[in-house]
């Protein structure tokens, strides 16, 4: 195995190890979790590691590591924010109002006269934007929305019917059948 260059990075002091370890410790967002322990790592008293030491610890790479290090010797402790947050990426395929749209919409009934799917929204979506999306995605939507499968539970063929139902229930308490464990079985 090579050898790690032993070279350490200064970190301007703007916050002490202490600072730092706790910071680290408290932290509940992953990815500043791990910048910060990369700076823990870098600043413990009597056992600071390089760069290519922390990076092996965090599973980064030394660049990405100097990286960090300059980020926060340039900017101070709010360059470790995740800058990600609420940045999803691309844009929703529904604005708002849009969505509200198809929400009043998936209250009635379809135009076909059965029941609201993933295709039947999507059909929608392509309809009011111009855009295709998959079945999938108008799936997504409807469970955004709050509309979850309803699929009623089968029938079966035999059963029994309501007035059998209630005979059965008198003629079981009358023979001492209980649906629930008897006393003595719970003491064991």
């Amino acid at each position: 195995m090579a050898s790690m260059p032993s070279h350490r990075m200064d970190i301007i002091g703007r916050l002490t190890p202490t600072e730092i370890r706790h910071r680290y410790r408290s932290c509940k967002n992953v990815l500043e979790r791990e910048r910060w322990h990369i700076l823990h790592l870098m600043t413990c008293e009597g056992y600071a590691l390089s760069a290519a030491e922390a990076a092996l610890v965090v599973g980064r790479t030394p660049d990405a590591v100097r990286r960090i290090v300059r980020r926060y010797n340039k900017e101070g402790p709010d360059a470790l924010r995740d800058r990600r947050a609420g940045k999803s990426g691309r844009k929703p395929v529904l604005t708002e109002l849009q969505r509200r749209e198809l929400l009043a919409d998936v209250k009635k009934r379809p135009q076909d006269g059965g029941i609201w799917t993933g295709p039947k929204v999507s059909s929608w979506v392509e309809q009011r934007t111009g855009r295709h999306v998959s079945h999938v995605t108008g799936w997504q939507y409807l469970r955004l929305l709050g509309f979850t499968l309803q699929v009623p539970r089968p029938k079966h063929s035999e059963s029994a019917t309501g007035p059998e139902r209630t005979i059965w229930k008198k003629n079981t308490r009358n023979h001492g059948f209980h649906t629930h464990r008897s006393s003595s079985r719970q003491r064991h």
